[in-house]
């Protein structure tokens, strides 16, 4: 995938992202869908995100391929 051909995921490393709902300003929040349903931040890797299609994970990681490999609530993707 696109998070190991950048460089942003390692092969045979933990690759963690907290899955919970993303808040950015102006957009609505940003959350998997089983979030609907656990509210809790939850710890997972690559191989977990992938089973439970976490949307989350995914954006985690196009944020860091962008150059934003910290998450803060409420900030800017402008950038």
């Amino acid at each position: 995938g696109a998070g190991y051909h950048y460089g942003v995921l390692k092969p045979g490393q933990e690759n963690i992202f907290i899955d919970q709902p993303l808040y950015f300003t102006g957009t609505p929040r940003k959350a998997s869908w089983w979030a609907a349903h656990n509210t809790s931040p939850v710890p997972i890797n690559d191989v977990m995100a992938l089973a439970r299609s976490s949307n989350v994970y995914m954006i985690r990681t196009a944020m860091a391929i962008g150059g934003l490999p910290n998450y803060e609530a409420g900030m800017s993707l402008a950038g």
